[in-house]
């Protein structure tokens, strides 16, 4: 009993003893408890943990301005040399030919190609077959004095046509004509207004639009007598046309007969531009396409408009003749007439002796 009550009094006792601990009080006395256990480091932990220093040289977060350089990468990025893009590649025109005239035509060629081909990659019509070529060579080869080109603009490129310098400069005299116009048009020029007017209904009504269609089945003979006389004919009266050499049948299956197809459709090519040479016309290549069709703008010239003297004095010939037949028995009766009266004369005369 005596020992049962001696345990309850020193309970209480350190009970009694032991003060009343504030919540700050345990957390640092817990921080001090855990920094001699080890488990809290005191760089981490303390007083002094708001106000640490830190290495910020190493984060990777900084600023890229304040990046440490690299003289070495530096040099070796400034001795590589720039390679330019494939499109913007730098190219050089150096033709020094011909007249100034021809040279400024070239120059405005070179542009338009450009437009349609940052690569001046074109196709090169030789002998009627499209070629793959560099306008940069064809360019830089040409001798202006003779030689010039042409350029068709298509959907799927550009094709190129060795003409003469003549067509080339006319070409682009042509076109500064009309920037000419178009200037004074938009400059409010009435008189300029009426004639490009006038103009474009003349054109539309030419255009509208003749259309002369060959077979590539067409025989060569045919050709050169009955179409060459068809053709002339049109061009005599002003006509703008169009010839078209075009085919509805099917490529053949055989190679060897289709190699053979397009020796023959070369043929009839070559054939029709040579009629068209000797014409008075001028042609303009629209489409060139052995495999589907080719198509070629003519406009005739001054002198095929112009009356020849030759036709109209063989075919007043006969009519002169039969109006000469008929005056003559004409001329003839009065003649008789005055015989008549003559004999009449001489008669009277005798009988009055």
């Amino acid at each position: 009993m005596m020992l049962r009550s001696r345990v309850v009094v020193c309970a209480r006792s350190m009970h009694r003893s032991v003060p009343v601990m504030k919540p700050e009080h345990v957390a640092s006395s817990t921080v001090a408890s855990a920094q001699e256990i080890g488990w809290i480091s005191h760089n981490k932990l303390g007083e002094n943990a708001n106000k640490t220093p830190r290495n910020t040289a190493n984060n990777r977060f900084r600023d890229l301005l304040e990046a440490k350089e690299y003289p070495k990468k530096k040099q070796q990025s400034a001795k590589r040399p720039q390679r330019p893009a494939g499109p913007n590649r730098r190219v050089r025109f150096a033709n020094e030919s011909g007249s100034e005239q021809s040279r400024a035509a070239l120059k405005w060629l070179v542009s338009q190609v450009h437009q349609v081909s940052p690569s001046y990659r074109v196709k090169l019509l030789d002998q009627g077959k499209p070629q793959p070529a560099d306008f940069v060579e064809i360019a830089n080869s040409l001798n202006l004095k003779q030689q010039g080109v042409q350029v068709i603009k298509q959907d799927e490129g550009v094709l190129v046509k060795l003409v003469k310098v003549e067509d080339m400069v006319k070409t682009y005299s042509n076109h500064l004509a009309q920037v000419r116009e178009q200037e004074l048009v938009a400059s409010g020029n009435l008189k300029m207004q009426r004639i490009l007017a006038n103009r474009a209904k003349a054109e539309r009504k030419k255009s509208a639009s003749k259309v002369v269609s060959f077979k590539w089945s067409i025989s060569l003979s045919d050709l050169k007598e009955q179409k060459r006389t068809e053709l002339m004919g049109r061009l005599n009266k002003g006509e703008h046309f169009t010839v078209e050499l075009a085919s509805r049948k099917r490529r053949p299956r055989d190679e060897d007969e289709w190699q053979l197809e397009l020796k023959k459709r070369e043929l009839v090519f070559d054939t029709v531009e040579s009629i068209l040479a000797e014409l008075p016309c001028s042609v303009e290549l629209e489409e060139s396409s052995l495999e589907e069709k080719v198509v070629l703008k003519v406009t005739p010239t001054a002198a095929a408009t112009q009356p020849t003297v030759t036709e109209p004095a063989v075919t007043a010939t006969p009519k002169k003749a039969k109006k000469q037949q008929k005056a003559q028995p004409v001329a003839a009766k009065p003649q008789e007439k005055k015989n008549e009266d003559d004999l009449d004369a001489m008669y009277s005369f005798k009988i009055d002796d």
